[in-house]
């Protein structure tokens, strides 16, 4: 009985040994299958992912390929009109050399009428004295032996009717040579200029002694007129 509970043992435990030895193949062939699993889904997703990006190379490749395209259109475009854009430039260049050309032909000529303006309005000396020839020969004996030279003063004549403010501005424009504007006035008077406009506006209606020009920029100036700046320097009625 010893001999054959002996020969049962051994043979239940190598029994064990092998179904262990098996059991531990099942348990490595689970393993070994779980990392295939593991492998081919991680396959797929690479596969997935390197599609996507042959995809967007392609895309890619044809979005470069149309902007070179288009790059090439424009410089054919520019290279054949070169020749047109190079005389519209030229025609520009001349329409502006013209306008530039007018614009001072036509400044010449207003700033040659000023300047002639400015000329008459001043005394001329051959004028003057011929003008004071012909007063003087226009007086008898009593009153030339009366004639004196005298400051420029206002005559007593102007100022009837005059305002005090019509009066200071007569005054101030008989001792000025040159013609003034509105500004000019203004600031050597220290009065406003709405004042001045008030004032020559007023004196103008009460009195012709007032001789206005324009300049080319449109301002206007305004002095006493020739013959009455003699009239008052040589005291003739």
């Amino acid at each position: 009985m010893g001999f054959l509970e002996d020969i049962f043992g051994k043979k239940q435990k190598q029994d064990d040994k092998i179904n262990n030895s098996f059991q531990r193949i099942h348990d490595n062939l689970s393993h070994h299958n779980e990392w295939i699993k593991y492998l081919h889904n991680n396959t797929a997703k690479i596969w997935e992912n390197t599609k996507e990006l042959d995809n967007r190379h392609i895309r890619h490749k044809q979005d470069v390929f149309n902007n070179i395209k288009q790059i090439n259109a424009w410089i054919e475009y520019l290279h054949n009109n070169h020749k047109e854009l190079e005389l519209e430039i030229s025609n520009i260049e001349n329409n502006i050399k013209e306008m530039i050309k007018q614009d001072l032909k036509k400044y010449h000529e207003e700033l040659f009428l000023y300047l002639e303006e400015i000329a008459a309005s001043r005394i001329n000396p051959n004028e003057l004295k011929q003008e004071i020839f012909d007063e003087i020969d226009k007086k008898d004996a009593e009153k030339e032996s009366k004639t004196h030279f005298v400051t420029r003063e206002t005559p007593a004549s102007y100022k009837k009717k005059l305002s005090g403010g019509e009066q200071d501005l007569l005054n101030f424009l008989f001792n000025e040579d040159a013609p003034l504007t509105y500004e000019d006035i203004s600031r050597k008077m220290g009065k406003s200029i709405n004042s001045i406009r008030v004032y020559m506006n007023s004196l103008k209606s009460k009195r012709d002694i007032i001789d206005e020009f324009k300049k080319p920029n449109g301002q206007k100036i305004f002095s006493i007129k020739n013959k009455e700046k003699i009239r008052t320097l040589y005291n003739i009625n």
